[in-house]
C-alpha cells in the first residue's frame, strides 16, 4: 500500500474518533461518489421518527517528515453542499488535523478541474495553517452547516434506504439499490438531476418487485389478484393479506401489492401501516 493510501486509512479512523465526541455520527460508504470517504448524519427525531441529515467527508493524510511540501487535490465538482475536507499531517505537532469547509476550499488553486492545496512545513511552522486546525468550534460549524441543508429529501431518501435495505438483504442484491439510494442523497444540485435519478430508482424498486413476485407463492399472488378484480385498492389489500399471510414479511408482501397492481411509481414503497403510524411525517 502507498504511503499516502497508509496515511488517509489512519485519517479516516481518527476523525471518525473525533466528530463522534460530538452529535454527529459517522458511517464508511461501500462506494466511491463525489469524494465520499465517509459520511456524517446528523439526526433530526423532531418528525416522530428517525431521520437525518447528511454532510460528506473526504479524508487526506499527508507526511511531511521527508519532504517540504506534499500537494492536496480535490476535483471542483465534489465541492458543493455540505462537504468537508479533512487533512492529518504527519510532522511535528500534536495538533495535526486540518478541516476545509466549501469556501475555503474555493479559495484554493484550480488546475485542470480541481482544487489544489500545497501542503507545506513552512505553513505549519509559521502557524499560516493554525485557522484551519480542527477543534470544538470547527466540529459545531460542521454541524450547523449540516443542519442548514434542505432536509425534506434527505428525510425520504433515509426512509427509503432503511425500508429497502430490509428487502434487499433478502435478494442479495444491496450493494445495487445502496449505491442508487447514495446517488439520491447527494445528488442536489438542481430539480432536474434529483427527478432523474428518482427515476432510475423507480425502475430499480420495479425490478425488485419483479425479482419477489416470481418467487411468491402461487396461492399469494392468485389471492391478491382476486382482491384486485373484486375492487379493493392497494391498501386493502395489502392488510387483508398481511392478515392471512403471517410468514410473509410486510416489505415484500406491499412490493408484490404495487407490482401487481402496476403502481410502484405511484405508491413507492409507502406501506399502509407506516402511513397510518404518522402521517404528517411523509
Amino acid at each position: 500500500m502507498r504511503d499516502t493510501a497508509k496515511m488517509e486509512h489512519t485519517a479516516e479512523d481518527y476523525i471518525s474518533f473525533k466528530l463522534q465526541e460530538g452529535p454527529l455520527l459517522i458511517a464508511k460508504p461501500k462506494f466511491d461518489i463525489d469524494g465520499t470517504d465517509l459520511l456524517a448524519l446528523l439526526p433530526d427525531e423532531t418528525h416522530g421518527r428517525f431521520s437525518a441529515r447528511l454532510g460528506r467527508i473526504q479524508s487526506k493524510g499527508r507526511s511531511l517528515k521527508n519532504t517540504p511540501h506534499s500537494p492536496v487535490d480535490i476535483p471542483c465538482v465534489y465541492v458543493r453542499g455540505p462537504f468537508f475536507v479533512f487533512l492529518y499531517i504527519d510532522y511535528r505537532k500534536v495538533d495535526n488535523l486540518y478541516v476545509f469547509f466549501v469556501e475555503d476550499i474555493e479559495k484554493w488553486e484550480v488546475k485542470e478541474g480541481k482544487y489544489v492545496l500545497d501542503v507545506t512545513r513552512k505553513a505549519i511552522e509559521d502557524g499560516s495553517m493554525d485557522r484551519f486546525l480542527f477543534n470544538a468550534d470547527k466540529a459545531q460549524e460542521i454541524v450547523e452547516t449540516i443542519r442548514r441543508t434542505p432536509s425534506e429529501m434527505e428525510k425520504e431518501m433515509y426512509q427509503m434506504l432503511k425500508m429497502g435495505q430490509d428487502v434487499i438483504e433478502k435478494q442479495r442484491v444491496i450493494e445495487e439499490i445502496t449505491d442508487i439510494l447514495h446517488k439520491l442523497t447527494v445528488a442536489k444540485k438542481d430539480i432536474e438531476l434529483q427527478n432523474g435519478i428518482l427515476t432510475e430508482t423507480y425502475l430499480e424498486v420495479q425490478l425488485l418487485a419483479r425479482e419477489i413476485v416470481e418467487k411468491a407463492p402461487a396461492v399469494l399472488l392468485e389471492r391478491i389478484n382476486r382482491y384486485k378484480e373484486d375492487g379493493l385498492d392497494e391498501e386493502h389489500t395489502y392488510r387483508e393479506v398481511v392478515r392471512r399471510e403471517t410468514n410473509m414479511d410486510t416489505e415484500s408482501t406491499w412490493l408484490i401489492i404495487l407490482h401487481l397492481y402496476d403502481s410502484v411509481e405511484k405508491k413507492f414503497m409507502i406501506r399502509p401501516d407506516v402511513i397510518s403510524q404518522d402521517s404528517s411525517s411523509i
